[in-house]
């Protein structure tokens, strides 16, 4: 069947409630009936809804068996226990460098980097893009300035917010002024700049690299210095291909493998710690894991596999473009609808049905007794 999953906490779902058909494409994604089949999908996934209500009481008092005996953590923010090296990151955890490639082929990014879900930052995915050189501060400024634009701050860690919830908003121009002139938290993030300025998408290309890409989906990302987002991974499980316009990027890459280590929040895609100064005695598992990092500049383009936790750091202001890519096969894609569905219907009718900061401390809680049997 095209799309079934079971669910740990509370048995079996109904298979009735997700279109089911026969899967020609049993291995890969490769036509654009493929991708109308995966949006339908999604379509299909909100309407699953109905459920909430009478799994939700069982989930509430599996977390509180699990979680409730964690002695309750302060929410008063994170300390600062270790030495932090100039950018912020702490010197006490450690990571591997990520290959650099000047030059990297279609069969050799499928069978190096896409097939064992490797990281990888390539300068020739988009050298020869006029993005490059045509999208500077005013250029945009001229084309959109005038849009009101959500921006969004350190979102999540330590907090019960969503990672997709914005902070306020400004007209673009004023944003572009504000980051060139002062370093700022604000970013902007998951911006369709091309909704505004079409002309845009002839500055850029999809390299073949085997993979397929959702072209009606790049986004701009925009932040000043200072900016970040918290460590989590793409909600959907779509590859992630970031290429850096201007200015400087911190990244910092885990594995998806260690959710379990990262203390990640039970239906999200995410977890409390802060990485610019992570508080190793409230999160001791991460010094048992190895992490990746790099520095991103104009025209890299670094390659995020499918449920890798990244955290992004602003070294100086800049834009970034990011173009995102379906998984392979059919039940990675069925995972990703999973995991919208999770966090948008189930996650967020508990949240107010629980009541947002007692819940967001139960998945805390429940975090770390996972954490401590990892």
């Amino acid at each position: 069947m095209l799309f079934s999953f079971q669910a740990r906490a509370f048995g079996p779902w109904p298979t009735r409630l997700f279109t089911a058909r026969p899967d020609p494409f049993p291995n890969q994604v490769g036509s654009s009936q493929d991708i109308k089949n995966y949006n339908c999908l999604v379509h299909n996934a909100t309407g699953a809804a109905s459920l909430i209500s009478s799994v939700s009481y069982d989930l509430s008092e599996k977390l509180q068996a699990e979680g409730g005996t964690e002695k309750r953590l302060e929410r008063s923010g994170v300390q600062q226990n270790e030495k932090t090296d100039g950018a912020g990151m702490t010197s006490q955890l450690s990571y591997l460098s990520i290959d650099r490639r000047d030059d990297l082929s279609r069969e050799e990014f499928i069978d190096q980097y896409l097939k064992p879900k490797r990281p990888v930052i390539m300068r020739s995915f988009a050298a020869n893009w006029p993005a490059l050189e045509k999208w500077s501060y005013d250029y945009l400024k001229q084309g959109c300035g005038d849009v009101e634009v959500p921006l969004y701050s350190e979102a999540f860690a330590n907090s019960d917010n969503d990672y997709l919830d914005s902070t306020q908003s400004m007209p673009f121009g004023e944003y572009l002024d504000l980051i060139q002139a002062w370093p700022t938290p604000l970013r902007m993030f998951l911006f369709n700049v091309f909704k505004h300025m079409p002309q845009l998408r002839e500055d850029f290309s999809y390299p073949d690299l085997g993979v397929t890409f959702l072209k009606n989906h790049p986004f701009l990302f925009v932040g000043g210095q200072d900016a970040y987002v918290d460590i989590h991974y793409d909600l959907d499980h779509s590859h992630v291909f970031l290429t850096q316009m201007t200015g400087t990027k911190r990244v910092i890459l885990y594995g998806s493998e260690n959710g379990r280590h990262l203390y990640q929040h039970p239906l999200t895609v995410s977890c409390n710690i802060d990485f610019r100064n992570p508080d190793l005695e409230r999160y001791p598992k991460l010094k048992d894991i190895h992490g990746y990092e790099c520095i991103l500049e104009p025209g890299d383009t670094i390659f995020i596999p499918s449920r890798w936790w990244h955290f992004i750091e602003y070294s100086t202001a800049g834009i970034s473009l990011t173009l995102r890519a379906l998984p392979e096969t059919w039940p990675a894609r069925a995972a990703g609808l999973a995991s919208i569905f999770k966090l948008k219907v189930i996650d967020q009718y508990l949240g107010k049905m629980i009541g947002e900061k007692k819940w967001y401390q139960m998945k805390e809680d429940w975090a770390h007794a996972r954490a401590r049997k990892a």
